[in-house]
């Protein structure tokens, strides 16, 4: 199959979308990689490849671009990422926006009239990430329709999202780590998260110091988990 997609078949430019898009759909990791790898040789075919791509009617194959375009066009990827954050499926515009968040922040913050419409999900985990994205962009302006949401959430772990995520933006520190401090269970994986987003050296002891003497393994478990995602993001 490699041979097949990234000899010859793939030189042919009436082929290499729709090898691609095999590749995305069907393929090995290992296809993948040398999929990104020959992608990577040529930005122009890449960028055609990547536009084809970002139409194609299969959300798995339109998810996979926000990645792949940031791999191999840096950040030339930003109007991909701007065009997909746009899709209405949110396996796609989610990545798209995850992808233009740590790659160009200040074209994300462009967007967030489109993240805030994404509060309104009915699916609560949208809905949630609507609410760490517009945190983690620093949206102060969001605040209202947070804490809106948490009022008439019917998801309690909405609720305690946007309590949480309303702290963080108002930048009160002091009360996210006090609850940390006196183990607020129910909150914790948001607190743990918020710490880190927002308490400086602070909230990455305290974060550190739950993980380590939490009183129960769940939170324990919950702040060592974020502090693995906060290294893997460095």
């Amino acid at each position: 199959m490699l041979t097949e997609l990234f000899g010859s078949t793939l030189i042919n430019p009436s082929e290499k979308s729709k090898d691609a898009a095999c590749v995305v759909v069907g393929g090995s990791s290992e296809e993948v990689l040398a999929l990104l790898s020959s992608l990577r040789t040529d930005p122009t075919t890449a960028r055609r490849v990547l536009t084809d791509l970002s139409k194609d009617s299969r959300a798995e194959v339109r998810a996979w671009v926000p990645f792949a375009a940031r791999k191999v066009l840096g950040q030339q990827a930003v109007p991909f990422l701007v065009t997909l954050a746009g899709d209405p499926n949110p396996d796609v515009s989610d990545v798209a926006l995850e992808e233009l968040r740590d790659l160009d922040p200040e074209a994300a913050k462009k967007l967030v009239k489109t993240i805030r419409k994404k509060l309104l999900s009915s699916d609560p985990k949208e809905s949630a990430f609507a609410m760490w994205t517009l945190a983690q962009l620093g949206d102060r302006d969001s605040v209202d329709a947070i804490r809106q949401l948490g009022v008439r959430a019917e998801s309690p772990f909405l609720r305690k999202t946007a309590e949480v995520v309303s702290l963080a933006l108002e930048g009160n520190v002091d009360e996210i780590l006090r609850r940390i401090r006196e183990h607020d269970h129910d909150r914790m994986a948001a607190l743990s998260n918020a710490a880190l987003l927002v308490g400086g050296p602070r909230g990455l002891e305290a974060v550190k110091e739950c993980a380590e003497n939490a009183p129960d393994p769940e939170c324990r478990h919950y702040c060592q988990w974020q502090l693995d995602q906060s290294k893997a993001g460095t």
